[in-house]
């Protein structure tokens, strides 16, 4: 396409000029300071590879999406616009450093401060329970800093009345759909879930977020379905309305952490078998980081036993082959980098399984520097949870500049006897976590050192 169409087809889908005035459009565009260009999500891009490198298209002609969009990010194409890319850490450091934004700032998401307004906002007096609960059960309060995480985590501690000791996020996406198709549009629909999980998948390898009517209409859901889809929500306890698909003519997954969770679903619960072996080994793909977490979490029996009554009996009969092929899957790369590390203690800690946290605990090295990439909340808890299955201590770990603060300080008081030599320097550690880190230390039976652990700088 050329440049003009990459810069305005998305925005408007029936846009049309003559060649003189794309022109004209195109001319002002370049030359006027004031453009601002957003966009959101770059790592959903379907990029061949983020750390290729690309030539540098012309503003004439037509050239590849990858082109422009990696060349916009470097500055070399409209030099004069403002330009802001959003992306989930992982996929963005990939990017090859050609292409890297000049000025990359990490947002957290919700303070707790924020994350406090809003629970009262949806939850009123009952939130303070559920903050109790949260602060609790530090493996859930990790991931609560994403928006749409906390909004769902609110929704299954208002109305789930079990044990919280521990709580994936797949868990709560389990439950949550257990909810939904209960609802009155959807009864007697629920095995619907099925056609709606592989159009998921099928998209999401395209790298396809976007859905019309004729792709529901291949992948058999019914237009009521569809429409129930967008309306349904869930208001049961809390000010929520939560629904799985937005959008008119031209729907979309309300987030995508749902068609993530889809495609996942998918995988563990309706694909047949003989697919799964060749499809399961492409889980190591950036692409499909989170649909391989969710993937693993679907591996906890009681999530399977939650997601099993949505699908016909016929499709969940090849889920312990299913979990034996991941268990497998953690272990093919023994070569890890900082990066895969932190891929397979998610897939560990989201299943929650003590075999699979066994299997991976090996792989970390002796000495583990994490200071050189960034950690966030959930990747720190991810890492603990590992840590506590390994059998040797680690000779040394790293945590400089990593921000694990007292939620991450609390975690890591119960494994401090899994190392020998820890680095904290500039981890934003108040009070509290120093007061839980000194009682642990206190606690060892065996004396470590705890070297290069400047209170000041914590």
């Amino acid at each position: 396409m050329t440049f003009l169409q990459f810069l305005i087809s998305t925005m408007l889908s029936d846009w049309n000029c003559t060649p003189d005035e794309a022109t004209i459009i195109l001319a002002a565009i370049c030359s006027d300071p004031h453009v601002l260009i957003i966009f959101d999500g770059l790592d959903e891009a379907a990029f061949r590879s983020f750390s290729s490198l690309v030539s540098k298209p012309t503003i004439h002609g037509k050239n590849t999406v990858e082109s422009y969009l990696k060349h916009l990010a470097a500055g070399n194409l409209l030099p004069r616009a403002r330009k802001i890319f959003t992306s989930r850490p992982s996929q963005l450091y990939k990017l090859h450093p050609s292409y890297r934004p000049k000025f990359i700032v990490q947002i957290l998401g919700l303070t707790p401060t924020s994350q406090n307004e809003l629970g009262r906002q949806l939850c009123g007096e009952k939130y303070n329970i559920i903050h109790q609960k949260l602060v609790q059960n530090p493996n859930v309060f990790a991931y609560c800093y994403v928006p749409v995480n906390f909004i769902l985590t609110l929704n299954y501690l208002v109305n789930y009345d079990g044990d919280i000791q521990f709580v994936s996020l797949t868990q709560i996406l389990a439950f949550t759909c257990s909810q939904y198709v209960t609802t009155d549009h959807l009864q007697g629909q629920e095995f619907e879930l099925d056609k709606l999980a592989k159009m998921a998948w099928n998209a999401f390898r395209k790298g396809k977020i976007l859905f019309d009517a004729e792709d529901f209409e291949g992948a058999g859901i019914k237009p009521s379905t569809a429409d129930a889809f967008l309306t349904t929500s869930i208001t049961k306890q809390v000010n929520l309305k939560l629904t799985i698909l937005d959008g008119h003519k031209v729907r979309y997954f309300s987030h995508l952490t749902w068609q993530e969770f889809f495609s996942a679903f998918y995988l563990m619960m309706i694909m047949p078998s003989d697919e799964f072996v060749d499809a399961y080994m492409q889980l190591f793909d950036d692409r499909l980081e989170i649909v391989s977490k969710f993937a693993f979490g679907i591996c906890n029996p009681p999530i399977f036993n939650t997601l099993k009554p949505l699908v016909p009996t016929r499709f969940s009969q090849n889920w312990s082959l299913k979990k034996f092929l991941m268990a497998e899957l953690t272990t093919s790369n023994k070569n890890l980098c900082l990066n895969d590390i932190k891929r397979v203690c998610s897939w560990a800690h989201e299943s929650n399984d003590a075999e699979i946290a066994f299997s991976v605990a090996p792989l970390l090295p002796d000495e583990l520097h994490c200071s050189d990439t960034f950690f966030l909340p959930d990747d720190i808890e991810n890492l603990f949870f590992v840590l506590q299955h390994r059998t040797n201590p680690l000779k040394k770990l790293d945590l400089s500049d990593n921000s694990i603060g007292d939620l991450g300080a609390s975690s890591l008081a119960c494994c401090l006897h899994k190392i020998e030599y820890l680095v904290l320097w500039r981890c934003d550690i108040g009070s509290e976590g120093v007061r839980q880190l000194c009682e642990s230390v206190l606690e060892l039976k065996t004396p470590r050192l705890l070297g290069l652990f400047p209170l000041r700088s914590l």
